[in-house]
């Protein structure tokens, strides 16, 4: 049993020294990648304003999102109905 765990442990080791690690990230839209709720809000109530403290943080986080897209990981959004 502790031969397969050291094992297991050291698989995951090589693959993440490999490249070879998948992630996914699952997001909510509304208040995560933006400020305001989009069907309570509008477009117009949306806050991702780069000159407004609340909205350059979203801005900084979907740019954040772009490095992790572009790295590899899978991003989806979640959706509630």
């Amino acid at each position: 049993m502790l031969l397969g765990l050291v094992c297991y442990a050291f698989s995951r080791i090589i693959s993440s020294l490999s490249g070879n690690v998948k992630k996914c990230l699952a997001l909510d839209l509304d208040n995560t990648l933006w400020g305001g709720v989009i069907g309570d809000d509008g477009l117009e109530g949306i806050n991702v304003n780069p000159s407004d403290a609340v909205g350059e943080s979203f801005l900084a986080f979907q740019q954040y999102l772009k490095k992790l897209k572009e790295q590899g990981s899978d991003i989806s959004r979640l959706q509630q109905e």
